[in-house]
């Protein structure tokens, strides 16, 4: 007797839990995959652009680094990394990320942007993979622009939507 009563009481709480909850059923996942670039991608840090997306968000480029097993300046709670808002060239990138404007302004701050790809180059960093699916198009183009200028034409990862520049 008391052996079906445990039976029954299991039964129920397993049919509640399976039929009337209103929890997913089954359990909802997804799929992880890392896009092909960074198994090309050798010795040297990594940039992930855009700086600008949210902690969270930015948590794949740690995700993407189990991979590439290289450095990289993203830690999971850190908003924006210090050495980035120190670095007059990155700090521009991210000016551009979060301003407003959809053009580049006149003129640029064309020594400080060198000295700091220079000091990017020093501290270690090898490559900047540009995300381009994360920025709007405008967005895009400036940033572009501006890496172009600086480090040549990228290599396309046209299917996983990046460009990597070498510095």
């Amino acid at each position: 007797m008391r052996l079906g009563g445990t039976a029954l009481i299991c039964t129920a709480i397993c049919a509640e839990i399976l039929l009337a909850s209103p929890a997913v059923w089954p359990l909802p996942r997804s799929e992880a995959e890392v896009p092909e670039v960074y198994r090309d991608l050798q010795e040297g840090a990594v940039l992930d652009l855009p700086i600008s997306v949210p902690n969270l968000e930015r948590g794949v480029y740690t995700y993407y680094q189990t991979v590439h097993g290289q450095p990289s300046p993203y830690g999971l709670n850190e908003p924006v990394p210090r050495r980035l808002r120190q670095n007059r060239f990155t700090d521009f990138l991210l000016y551009l990320e979060v301003g407003r404007s959809v053009s580049l302004p006149r003129s640029l701050p064309d020594l400080e942007l060198v000295v700091g790809a220079d000091l990017l180059k020093a501290q270690g960093y090898r490559y900047i993979v540009m995300h381009e699916k994360l920025y709007t198009r405008p967005k895009a183009q400036m940033i572009q622009t501006v890496l172009d200028s600086l480090f040549g034409p990228p290599r396309e990862y046209l299917q996983d939507g990046v460009a990597v520049y070498e510095i």
